[in-house]
């Protein structure tokens, strides 16, 4: 398990030698470090106070994923009749990968798509979005 924690100014000088030996962990702005729960019992064996901000719980964004794949999403620009896609369905769809995933790209340029199905040529202009998901972890449906 990982734990956040935040030292002082002192405290922190007095820390760094303390944990000379063990997996100090990811360094954070302000004086924060990310540590093994090993790290955090050797501070307080060594006196060294601290806060701990988040404990046996690794922030998402933070974790190592065991498993990562990466989706494209390609969207057309325009219906089959020739109207333009409701620009309101795009804005809507990245509120939906912001929330489920944290984030996602976006290829604004517009781009050309050609596929052949039997012996008819189709073209269309579509626009790409993609996310990077850890799949150890599904998106809840809301």
């Amino acid at each position: 398990m990982k734990c956040i924690i935040r030292f002082s100014a002192r405290e922190e000088l007095k820390a760094l030698p303390s944990c000379y030996g063990i997996h100090w962990g990811l360094g954070l702005p302000d004086r924060t470090y990310v540590v093994s729960r090993e790290a955090v019992q050797a501070l307080r064996a060594a006196g060294i106070i601290f806060t701990e901000l988040v404990a046996n719980k690794t922030p998402h964004h933070l974790r190592e994923p065991s498993s990562v794949k990466e989706f494209d999403i390609f969207l057309p620009l325009w219906h089959n009749d020739g109207t333009a896609v409701d620009a309101g369905k795009f804005r809507n769809l990245q509120r939906q990968l912001l929330h489920a995933f944290g984030g996602f790209m976006s290829f604004r340029s517009r781009m050309k798509a050609y596929w052949q199905m039997g012996t008819v040529v189709y073209r269309d202009e579509i626009v790409i979005f993609r996310v990077i998901s850890d799949t150890r972890e599904k998106p809840d449906d809301s």
